[in-house]
């Protein structure tokens, strides 16, 4: 690996090691600032769905950008951090702004801000499939999504130092603005921000621009429209995994905005020890993720580890309303919180592998690889569009309403939505497994390594049309837009206040997917070098 590209991969880690960092002490206080400011939950939640839309409208924005002019990174970048600083300033004068309307407003734009900015941190997916080979790219792509996780653990300790900041800033009498444990994140952000972007512009590294290839023995194939696109979706292999996707990311969206307002009203939790949960929910995805990697390698199938994900989340949903009340412990609150953390990494990859697989065996969606997967993504973002306006306006209870009646749930009977789609999911992946034949046939080579008989130029003249009709997949599959957009759904936001946690691992099936897929561009470049000789000696 050159020394420049090396560089440019560390910076990219800095920015993801100092951004959950960052994400890790601004999300547990977002709550308390708000009801400080004459917020409500259903404001909370509202703010909390428009940073996600404000993220889910961007990435693509940035996407383009790259795309189009030349491979530069460092003006896309710029503006993320430029974003990221204007909406953090924003949100700590929003202390000095009157209370109620005037400082909810100054909120809302600054965490708008914040979501344009940080949707360009996907930037480093991108990045990483356009600078290395794609041998190289597994590793690279690992290590800064496990990076993220970082963050987590640190900002416990560096919340407990942002609860010590207290103090005033005056200018003259009519402007005051108060610095404390629920602004004083912003001053981090910018802080944090303005170092990442001189790092970035001093040491990051434009990749080579994208290699265009100058002879193709494969036609170009007319994209679908979205009609036939939206009729395919029909499919119950289709319908299934987006069905699936959205269930799962609506639901953790409960756990994202609840878990402050009701740690604070069951226990007293500040910001400090809502950062110490969400580190432990960090440990329990990591923990997750050992076994899914161990249940991989002993290749166990998607459909398994689908289940096994929804039975977690039916399992934690039925707990998180029982025991999220008054009364209970600290153990019975977590625990079924816990459980749903660890059914997430065994769902998502499971999920999306089933899905690209499902694609690929469509004939009809031929050319429309990255129109697909870009819908799977954004049927996760829409779930974050709605899941938290919906959660906190319709499934969280105020302590006012607990205190004055004899309910004692933290939650409304809304939250039963969680076990009752996830076991929805259940018996419909039951249902299309045994009786739909949804065992997908296991993808390999084989088929194109036939024997020469007398019949050679036949059994040639069929595997070329195999090459032909593949070789748009292959293109599909290792573009710059489907990884960021297969990396981007299976993120898990740890607080709903950040960009996300990809998991890393893929499956065992969908490994074999993408080996297979390896394997045929090969044998594809390969055939256009020999082309490409021949035609020179002419």
């Amino acid at each position: 690996m050159e020394k420049s590209v090396l560089i440019s991969l560390t910076i990219l880690v800095l920015i993801n090691v100092v951004d959950s960092i960052i994400n890790a002490v601004v999300g547990p206080s977002l709550i308390f600032y708000i009801l400080e400011s004459g917020g409500t939950y259903d404001l909370y939640g509202m703010l909390t769905s428009v940073f996600f839309l404000a993220h889910m409208l961007m990435t693509p924005v940035y996407g383009h950008w790259v795309d189009t002019n030349g491979n530069k990174y460092k003006l896309p970048y710029s503006s993320s951090f430029a974003f990221g600083i204007g909406g953090s300033i924003v949100y700590v004068l929003a202390a000095a702004a009157p209370k109620g309307t005037w400082a909810m407003s100054m909120i809302f734009f600054g965490r708008i801000l914040t979501g344009l900015g940080v949707s360009g941190r996907t930037l480093a997916y991108s990045y990483v499939a356009t600078a290395l080979p794609l041998d190289k790219q597994r590793n690279s792509l690992t290590l800064i999504s496990m990076t993220r996780f970082f963050g987590m653990f640190v900002g416990p300790f560096l919340n407990v130092l942002v609860a010590e900041i207290d103090f005033t800033v005056s200018l003259g009498s009519r402007f005051v603005l108060p610095i404390n444990l629920l602004n004083a994140p912003g001053l981090l952000v910018m802080l944090g921000e303005g170092t990442l972007w001189v790092m970035m512009y001093l040491f990051l590294e434009d990749p080579p621009p994208k290699e265009v290839k100058r002879f193709s023995t494969v036609e170009p194939v007319k994209i679908k429209g979205w009609k036939q696109i939206w009729l395919a979706m029909t499919e119950p292999r289709l319908a299934l995994p987006l069905a699936n996707m959205f269930v799962m990311g609506f639901a953790f969206q409960l756990y994202g905005v609840g878990l402050a307002p009701a740690g604070n009203h069951l226990f007293g939790w500040e910001p400090v020890q809502i950062s110490y949960v969400a580190a432990l929910n960090s440990s329990v995805i990591i923990l997750a993720m050992i076994f899914q990697l161990l249940a991989s390698l002993v290749n166990a199938p998607d459909n398994l580890l689908i289940q096994l994900g929804n039975l977690c989340f039916f399992i934690g949903g039925i707990g998180t309303y029982l025991f999220w009340k008054e009364g209970t412990s600290v153990v019975l609150f977590l625990a079924p919180m816990a459980l749903v953390y660890f059914g997430y990494p065994w769902l998502s990859p499971a999920n999306r592998s089933k899905y690209t697989r499902a694609v690929y065996s469509i004939p009809e969606l031929e050319g429309s690889h990255g129109v697909m997967q870009s819908l799977l993504t954004q049927t996760f973002a829409l779930s974050g569009f709605l899941g938290p306006t919906f959660n906190a306006s319709f499934v969280l209870r105020t302590p006012q309403e607990i205190d004055s009646s004899s309910d004692p749930h933290e939650l409304t009977f809304l939250a039963w939505y969680i076990p009752v789609l996830s076991s929805i999911m259940i018996l419909v992946g039951f249902y299309e497994e045994y009786f739909m034949g949804g065992k997908e046939e296991e993808v390999s080579g084989d088929a194109e390594k036939t024997a020469a008989t007398e019949e050679s130029a036949l059994v040639r003249k069929s595997s070329v049309k195999r090459r032909r009709s593949s070789a748009i997949t292959i293109d599909e599959n290792f573009s710059t837009g489907f990884e960021v957009d297969r990396r981007l759904s299976a993120e898990v936001s740890l607080t709903c206040q950040d960009v996300g946690v990809s998991l890393p691992f893929d499956t065992s099936e969908e490994a074999k997917f993408r080996n297979y897929l390896l394997e045929c561009q090969k044998e594809l470049n390969s055939l256009i070098t020999i082309v490409e000789k021949d035609v020179e000696m002419e």
